[in-house]
């Protein structure tokens, strides 16, 4: 972002921060940083540098990590030209209001981890991503599929399956190793020690996609 200078995007989940820093290629030091956000985000999760919409301008793909259902949510923040004013990070709601499963003991958070991928793979210019979701707390892996206008951030947010357990984390392959062969999910139960893996088996769009 800045020539000489490393850039850290930073989710600080207990100061409920996203936050930038800039860092000198040169000898490490801090030489500068800036709140995006600590007034909306609360426990900040995660933070991905992505280009959703294949258009060459970059996000930053956003979760959070809450009890509370209406809080938990996937954000979009459109990376502005000028990183220095707080004021030009254009912020979208991609998904929320997850549903945590009740516990007795400790309480579950959503949502878990996003990653933006495509799943009829190839090359990304001009073309919007899936976002995935590993649900954590909601005990659900869903897939986010792009809708509407693209200036919009709009998604339908599917259901790939309620697994009845912790899906903390989401790993992917293509079983030929060609990124033009369908894309697989691997999506783990941590309270139940399996993992499933899902494969697209419809010619991959904008429309909901199915997986077995």
């Amino acid at each position: 972002m800045f020539p000489g200078y490393l850039t850290v995007f930073a989710a600080q989940f207990f100061d409920e921060t996203l936050a930038w820093y800039q860092i000198s290629l040169e000898d490490g030091s801090l030489i500068d940083s800036m709140i995006i956000d600590d007034t909306k985000i609360n426990s900040a999760y995660s933070a991905t540098v992505v280009d959703l919409n294949g258009d060459g301008k970059k996000q930053l793909l956003v979760n959070n990590h809450e009890k509370k259902n209406k809080l938990a949510a996937v954000y979009a923040y459109e990376i502005p030209d000028d990183l220095t004013t707080s004021e030009s990070w254009t912020r979208h709601t991609l998904a929320n209001d997850f549903k945590n499963a009740f516990s007795i003991t400790v309480p579950n958070m959503s949502p878990g981890f996003p990653y933006a991928m495509w799943p009829e793979g190839g090359e990304h210019y001009g073309r919007r991503g899936h976002i995935f979701i590993a649900g954590d707390g909601d005990h659900s892996a869903h897939v986010l599929v792009p809708t509407g206008d693209a200036s919009e951030f709009q998604y339908t947010d599917q259901l790939i399956k309620n697994e009845g357990g912790t899906v903390g984390a989401l790993t992917f392959n293509r079983p030929t190793g060609d990124v033009s062969s369908k894309l697989q999910v691997w999506v783990p139960n941590y309270d139940k020690s399996y993992i499933e893996v899902f494969q697209t088996i419809d010619p991959p769009s904008e429309e909901p996609q199915t997986f077995l």
